[in-house]
Formats: structure tokens, sequence, C-alpha cells
């Protein structure tokens, strides 16, 4: 991330990909509203510094879907 606060084309890609790769193992499609919360959790880990894929990946590894709300929480 830029001292900015913006991020370059291959952050963006990264960033999509950890969405993207996370969203399909939950089984969120395109449009689903927990894709737009772990978009948001995405931007808010690389934004405080988990800047690897592998460290989304970890992060992300932690966010479940509630049974009831079909939306992502985390799990300590």
């Amino acid at each position: 991330m830029s001292l900015q606060g913006t991020a370059c084309p291959a952050d963006l890609a990264m960033l999509t990909k950890a969405l993207d790769d996370r969203c399909r193992e939950l089984g969120l499609a395109d449009g689903d509203p927990g894709r737009e919360v772990l978009g948001r959790r995405v931007m808010d880990l690389f934004a405080s510094g988990q800047l690897s894929a592998e460290d989304l990946k970890l992060a992300l590894s932690g966010e479940i879907l509630s049974a009831k709300t079909r939306r992502p929480e985390l799990v300590s």
C-alpha cells in the first residue's frame, strides 16, 4: 500500500484473489451480501499491514458463515 493509502494494480490483484478464493470456499456467489462483508474485511486487513497473500489467507481462514445469517463471522 502506498503512503497515500492506495493500492497498486498488483495489490488489487492479490486482494481480489484472496477475496475470490475465500468466497469460493464459503460458497458465496457474486452479489451475496456476505461477499461485501468479506471484501471490507480484506481491505481492513490490508490497511492494517496484512500485506501478503499468505497473511490474508491465514487471516480470512478464521472467517466462517453464520448458519442463521449467511454472514461471515470471525472465529477466535
